[in-house]
């Protein structure tokens, strides 16, 4: 290595100088022999590397390194202290960095660079924890969740997947689903977004029923529809106006001619208008209207 040594006066006749025109200036030594001849506060070390030495063994001092490696251990009480209170990461410059894992015992932003961004925060016991939009100027944003590709979002618990957002194409409608502030409101399920006339389906899988149930239990079934294998034949259920005043139950289907059959379940019948009296010799009439809007006197015997 280069020693650096600084002399007022050429007194010391062990130091040979090379190069040298005068003492009162800086020159490079050789011969000196070790540090410890020398006056350690007038020694610099300029280039070159040390091995094998340890540094600040019986007396610490400042140090500033551009890359600082350990292959052991790297102790001490002022390093224990600041891991234990570290700065924040980025707190006045960001940058890039890489994890393998990230923990955040607070809350963390993502995207906090961008007007409107992403927070999570932790939950005490019995407390969720929640991911929410945050915004520094909006005051309504929405939160888009969105697979890459063809791929569905996929929502679910512990025990696997409650519910799928599969591909569909370029949408332009989608399912909406709306809440109720009030315990005797009405919970929404609609068509959402583009469209003009488009419908709303519901598909069981393989020969499953689609049901409808109330009392806040499944097993509560107020209405049922099922299977028919390759049915091209259907029940269509239309509402009425004020001045029409009548409700429909048709049937509907490829086939020309399709009869709708009322059907009970064993002995049971079928009601339907009002028992008008014993007008005739058959003990009663039900007012029914046909087909062409006449009506009608269906005897009751």
């Amino acid at each position: 290595m280069t020693v650096v040594v600084t002399h007022s006066t050429p007194s010391d006749a062990s130091f040979s100088a090379t190069g040298a025109t005068a003492w009162d200036a800086t020159h490079t030594l050789s011969g000196v022999g070790t540090m410890a001849g020398q006056d350690a506060n007038n020694v610099a070390i300029t280039g070159g590397s040390i091995n094998g030495t340890t540094v600040g063994a019986t007396t610490a001092s400042t140090g500033a390194f551009t890359t600082l490696g350990a292959s052991s251990t790297v102790s001490g009480a002022g390093f224990d202290t600041y891991l234990a209170s570290p700065p924040a990461i980025g707190g006045t410059a960001a940058a890039a960095g890489t994890f393998t894992t990230l923990i955040s015992n607070s809350t963390a932003q993502f995207g906090k660079s961008s007007v409107n961004y992403l927070q999570a925060v932790g939950g005490a016991t019995t407390v969720a924890p929640a991911l929410t939009v945050q915004s520094s100027s909006d005051t309504n944003v929405d939160f888009s969740i969105k697979a890459l590709g063809t791929g569905s979002t996929l929502i679910g618990t512990g025990n696997g997947t409650a519910i799928a957002a599969a591909d569909s194409g370029a949408t332009i409608a989608w399912w909406q689903f709306t809440g109720t502030a009030t315990s005797t409101g009405n919970m929404i399920a609609r068509v959402g977004g583009g469209g003009t006339n488009t419908s709303l389906i519901s598909v069981a899988k393989g020969t499953g029923t689609i049901q409808f149930a109330t009392n806040n239990t499944a097993t509560t079934v107020q209405m049922q529809v099922s299977n028919t294998t390759s049915a091209v034949n259907y029940v269509q259920v239309t509402g009425a106006t004020t001045a029409s005043k009548v409700v429909a139950i048709s049937a509907q289907g490829s086939d020309t001619d399709v009869t709708l059959s009322l059907s009970p379940k064993g002995a049971g019948t079928i009601r339907f208008g009002t028992y008008t009296g014993t007008i005739l010799t058959p003990t009663g009439y039900i007012t029914i209207t046909d087909s062409g809007g006449t009506s009608r006197r269906l005897l009751v015997g």
